[in-house]
């Protein structure tokens, strides 16, 4: 069972322009994005590229991924060490590697061939990701200061999405994870100490990974949060949520809150297991709406 989560999301209309080179590139900056709120709900339903989202009462508030016969250029890898470059409207094949600040991509599709990260962000740089299709890397955005917003990452053969510290994910739908040998495969996956990392409004299904949330400092250190997982859809996996310690007690990330999500029962083990303190609230199972215990 897949389940897609209906929201309430407005972002401002940014106005982009400029040209593309592959390789290395860089356009002006532009206006920050405008906040969003969220209304929970979810129905059993599978989305598909393109599904249309909308509010608890139905409104149309547009959909996740690339936006349908949206128009799109050519384009190889890309690396971007220009602060405020733009990237919009292309068909990347291979990844991009952020090394640069406040960076944008949007209406764009990224894919690759099974290795790698789609989006990579390296050590101070940062991106938002809006609009946009994911597939077919190791892991579909990696590391920290990345917000996406409504993107679609499916086909990963390890994460959809590596979770680090003043991340953002937000409305997006990550399925259809691929796993390779050994592969430690979830939707999202913390691995250090993270700070300010938010995952809200989603539909992530681990399938027949690992989790569809699996957040655990395993690398350390031990960190203050907060981690909020606010408004999923979440369904697969073993345990469809992990949330543990690290290192065997060694590190913890404090202040984790898990708040309004629905399950589907598509897990092997349980909905969730979690070894260490939550706030844990008003979470239920999709079909009939029975509150989760930890």
């Amino acid at each position: 069972m897949r389940f897609l989560r209906l929201s309430a999301t407005r972002t401002s209309r940014l106005l982009l322009a400029g040209v593309v080179a592959p390789l290395s590139l860089g356009l002006v900056g532009l206006a920050p994005l405008a906040s969003s709120e969220t209304a929970r709900a979810a129905v059993a339903a599978g989305p598909g590229a393109g599904a249309s989202q909308a509010t608890a009462n139905g409104q149309s508030r547009g959909s996740v991924g690339l936006k349908p016969r949206t128009k799109l250029r050519p384009s190889g890898p890309v690396t971007i060490r220009r602060n405020g470059t733009v990237l919009k409207r292309l068909d990347i094949r291979g990844g991009v590697r952020v090394e640069a600040k406040r960076v944008k991509i949007r209406n764009s599709r990224i894919r690759g061939n099974g290795t790698g990260n789609g989006v990579q962000v390296t050590r101070g740089g940062s991106v938002v990701i809006k609009d946009s299709e994911i597939s077919d890397f190791s892991n579909g955005i990696a590391y920290s200061n990345w917000t996406a917003r409504r993107v679609e990452i499916h086909s990963m053969t390890a994460d959809g999405v590596k979770l680090g510290s003043n991340v953002k994910l937000l409305d997006s739908w990550i399925h259809d994870l691929t796993p390779g040998a050994g592969a430690h495969a979830d939707g999202g996956q913390v691995q250090s100490g993270v700070r300010n990392t938010k995952i809200v409004g989603n539909t992530i299904d681990a399938g027949r990974g690992n989790a569809a949330l699996f957040i655990s400092p395993s690398l350390g250190p031990s960190s203050s949060g907060p981690v909020k997982i606010r408004d999923n859809s979440l369904d697969g996996g073993n345990f469809t949520l992990f949330v543990v310690d690290g290192a065997h007690g060694k590190y913890v990330i404090k202040d984790i809150r898990v708040v309004g999500n629905v399950f589907g029962r598509n897990h092997r083990y349980g909905a969730s297991r979690t070894n260490v303190p939550v706030r844990w609230r008003d979470n239920r199972y999709a079909d009939t709406l029975e509150a989760i215990r930890r």
